[in-house]
């Protein structure tokens, strides 16, 4: 993939959250990775931000407010911290694992696009077609996921 050719605008992709101290292994090899970029040729195009840190509420609706996509290629896919809520209330298309109930709610939504997030070039690809912005996003489907998992609904369920 020639980001060169692709982009108009440089691209800042912020990884925002704690690794599990049982991924520090897996940490050192995406800041060797960043690195790595930095020092190449797609290092003017691309700039990679990465806060191995807890953020606050009000800092983490900044950055849903701020971003153009959300990833989330988890390689354990049972979970998603939260984040097709975030996206969702913010509008955001997500990048997601094919794998698991994550991938089934982005495509079975049309919340974003899938991929496996082992497979770096179609990663960087799909990360391209969600710049360009081809892909299918149902904003009403965003919407109701929001809706739907509001606490004050669930709370009503529960006494209904």
């Amino acid at each position: 993939i020639c980001l060169r050719r692709q982009l108009d605008r440089p691209v800042v992709l912020r990884m925002i959250g704690r690794f599990r101290k049982e991924a520090e292994g897996y940490r050192e090899q995406v800041m060797s990775k960043i690195r790595e970029l930095e020092q190449s040729d797609a290092g003017s195009l691309i700039s990679v931000h990465l806060e191995n840190a807890f953020i606050d509420n009000e800092s983490l609706s900044r950055e849903f407010a701020e971003a153009d996509c959300v990833l989330t290629p988890y390689l354990e896919f049972y979970g998603s911290s939260g984040m097709i809520g975030h996206a969702c209330r913010y509008r955001k298309p997500l990048l997601g694992c094919l794998d698991g109930l994550l991938g089934e709610l982005i495509r079975g939504r049309k919340l974003g696009l899938c991929v496996d997030p082992r497979d770096a070039k179609h990663f960087a690809a799909t990360m391209l077609r969600i710049i360009d912005g081809e892909y299918d996003y149902d904003s009403e489907a965003a919407d109701n996921y929001v809706a739907a998992a509001d606490p004050l609904r669930f709370v009503q369920l529960l006494i209904a």
